[in-house]
């Protein structure tokens, strides 16, 4: 009877077999079909698609040409149907499925997955005797039943039959190309225009150096012969050795000696050129560095979501769905709204250092809310309460630099803004994807501890002593940071500018024009810097380079990235003097509607399902130099500029109601990218992003003036209606 029944056992298991591979069921009987399931509703398509991809490949380590398997991979396919396939392919691994897939999910950094298909495995152990059985198959049995079983994923290159274009593909394209060469026609023309307009100025500069030595050697030549004369009429000599005479003072006395007559005795006084003490500049350049500290911490707080919100997955402590992590990255901007609003209010009644001292209160804690957070709601008030301190620092920080620097270094020191933000985001790629959620929350708090240390020896702002009728205090703050003792002149000249601060007002930005035509303009450099898509493109970066299908770790690439800004940062705040604000403002934006173009036209191609394979290095290329363009001008312009074409007297208000302005901005964009790569896809957010900004900078080209190296009375002539301009002129 045992002999009659294992002899009709294979037909009865082979039958069985067939149908369960007939309905996707059933590859090998070490993983089931609700473990695949489980699996595919938990991998992200772009996981899906690489996790197919490895499988395929017997090797230990992930092979190099992973990126050309990934490509051949179906997206229409569901990724569960592509594990079934794979589970029924010879690729699988016959009994060590369970091995195989968690040895690979730990290759994709899907660890959680991996250790729940681990337990998996623990409890199927009474099955090892039945697949045993099942491996022990007749090879016929095996080839009829691999012959019915659906056909796995290919990696060979499949063969694309042509599609003709649409009519709206080619528009699209032909509108790209317009694009395209529109705004290298513009890149050109700024181009050649600065490089005449700096040839102009030299010629210019030469000439002027010429004639003031020119009037210089006459004007001492005059001096010293009138000083001779007096000399040898009140000595009586004639032997006057006037080498080193300058300028003579005639000092009238009631007594005078005809007979013994003596310079000291007729009251002559021979002054010698003594050269003007000059100032230094490093003690101002420390305060500077402190100060910009609150913009590190800033940096940390912008580029968190970034390595972090990839982690809150399912599986880990914490998990935030994507809509969630979206309202997660919008928050510093509703936190940015309230924190300029606060500045405007308290900074003349507690003091620029004390305030700036006080916003590093907000940034604790935010780190410890996100080292004690259980759900994403502690998560979202975290971002708030960090939102209130970048808002804040965004519209004293550059006030406070601006009192203490010097003119001649107050465009570099102002440019250390975006240079210590990108210190900010290589802190956060170069120690975030190595370190656990709470982990990293508490190494974040090292940049404002180390400012709550170094920020108590800083000296308060002049501007505030002397609007409080400190003189004294202000004289010696200036004595310590230029390191110089007479500071009358510079004295003179903040109290003539407090006074014109009383005489200004909210009103005087809408009804003086130049003050008004800044403040357009302020909000045009605003609008490009926010709308130029940084703030999303750091939040979602990682995201972003998975979709360029590159074999690099995406951390290294992350790392890379913000080194690429760091450096550019530094070229920006050596540079932005020599070349000028408008230039650098305006081959910014150029360079970053080049690079959105670049990026969009490559997603585009995707889009149209043309082989991008050997094109997947080009949006990387184009996503770096986005970030040096970038970080060179659109970045630290705002601040420089906002610094240069606002008196005093409403400076606190433009800025405060700029940062509002770029709040909202914050908050906007990362939705709407959002929703526009759900809804439309990258390709149409990209060639939207890039549009956007060549109207910018079309915009600023025509309206935005030059203010390196102008005085502020320059600046205002520039900004004055034309018309007024003009009949100013015709009345001198």
């Amino acid at each position: 009877m045992r002999e009659l029944s294992r002899t009709h056992e294979w037909p009865v298991r082979l039958s069985l077999i067939v149908i369960l591979s007939r309905y996707d069921v059933l590859g090998t009987i070490d993983v089931n079909l609700n473990e695949l399931q489980y699996l595919a509703a938990r991998l992200n398509p772009f996981e899906c698609r690489r996790l197919i991809a490895a499988l395929h490949y017997t090797t230990y380590e992930l092979p190099s040409n992973l990126a050309d398997a990934e490509r051949n991979v179906d997206d229409d396919i569901p990724c569960v149907r592509h594990l079934v396939h794979w589970n029924s392919s010879p690729a699988e691994g016959k009994g060590k499925t369970h091995e195989v897939l968690a040895h690979r999910l730990r290759q994709i950094n899907r660890n959680d997955l991996a250790d729940w298909l681990g337990k998996s495995a623990a409890v199927m152990k009474p099955f090892d005797e039945l697949s045993k059985e099942e491996t022990e198959l007749p090879q016929n049995h095996i080839e009829i039943f691999f012959f019915l079983s659906p056909h796995p994923v290919t990696l060979e290159p499949s063969k694309r039959e042509k599609d003709p274009w649409t009519q709206v593909d080619v528009i699209l394209m032909a509108t790209l190309l317009g694009l395209l060469g529109t705004l290298l026609t513009l890149i050109c023309y700024t181009v050649l225009q600065r490089i005449r307009q700096h040839f102009r100025t030299v010629k210019y500069k030469k000439l002027k150096q010429q004639e003031s030595e020119d009037e210089r050697e006459k004007t001492r030549e005059r001096m010293i012969k009138n000083s001779v004369q007096m000399l040898e009429i009140c000595t009586g000599s004639s032997r006057v050795e006037a080498a080193n005479v300058c300028t003579v003072k005639v000092c009238h006395k009631s007594k005078l000696n005809e007979n013994k007559a003596s310079m000291t005795d007729i009251g002559i006084e021979v002054e010698c050129a003594v050269k003007e003490e000059k100032s230094k500049i490093y003690l101002q350049l420390i305060s500077s560095i402190i100060i910009n500290l609150t913009f590190l911490a800033s940096g940390i707080c912008i580029s968190w979501p970034a390595v972090t919100l990839s982690k809150l997955k399912p599986g880990s402590d914490l998990v935030v769905s994507d809509d969630n992590g979206g309202w997660i990255v919008c928050a510093l901007g509703i936190g940015g709204i309230v924190g300029p609003i606060l500045a405007g209010l308290l900074l003349d009644r507690i003091g620029r250092k004390w305030f700036i001292y006080a916003t590093s209160v907000p940034f604790i804690a935010c780190w410890v809310l996100t080292y004690l957070a259980k759900s994403w709601v502690e998560l979202l008030v975290a971002r708030l309460v960090a939102g209130i301190s970048i808002g804040a620092s965004s519209s004293i920080v550059p006030v406070y630099v601006g009192e203490i620097a010097e003119p001649r270094i107050r465009g570099a020191c102002s440019a250390m803004t975006s240079l210590m933000i990108n210190l900010g985001y290589i802190f956060t790629y170069g120690l975030g994807p190595f370190l656990n959620r709470k982990m990293f929350a508490l190494v974040c708090l090292t940049p404002t501890a180390v400012f709550l240390l170094t920020a108590l020896w800083l000296p308060e702002s002049p501007y505030h002593y002397l609007k409080k009728n400190k003189d004294k205090s202000a004289a010696l703050t200036l004595v310590w940071l230029r390191r110089k003792k007479n500071n009358d002149n510079e004295i003179k000249q903040m109290k003539e500018s407090i006074k014109n601060e009383k005489e200004g007002g909210f009103k005087k930005l809408f009804t003086v024009p130049p003050h008004r035509k800044a403040f357009w303009i302020l909000f045009l450099v605003i609008t490009g810097q926010t709308l130029c898509g940084f703030i999303i493109i750091i939040s979602y970066l990682d995201t972003l380079v998975k979709h360029f299908h590159i074999n690099f770790v995406s951390d290294i690439i992350l790392l890379l990235i913000s080194v690429v800004s760091l450096i550019s940062g530094i070229l920006s705040s050596c540079f932005v003097d020599k070349f000028g604000r408008r230039f650098v403002f305006l081959i910014s934006s150029y360079g970053t509607t080049l690079c959105f173009s670049v990026i969009g036209a490559y997603f585009l191609l995707g889009q149209l399902k043309v082989k991008t394979g050997d094109l997947s290095l080009v949006p990387l290329i184009a996503l770096v130099l986005y970030i040096i363009i970038v970080s060179f001008g659109l970045l630290p312009m705002p601040a420089i500029i906002t610094s240069e074409i606002f008196p005093t007297n409403i400076k606190g208000w433009a800025i405060m109601i700029a940062n509002i302005y770029g709040s909202v901005c914050n908050i906007i964009a990362p939705k709407l990218y959002q929703i526009g790569v759900t809804y439309f896809g990258y390709h149409v957010v990209f060639l939207a992003l890039a549009v956007i900004q060549l109207i910018i900078a079309i915009i600023a080209s025509i309206y935005l003036p030059e203010t390196s190296r102008k005085t502020f009375e320059q600046i205002q002539k520039d900004l004055q209606p034309k018309n007024k301009a003009k009949k100013k002129k015709d009345e001198n």
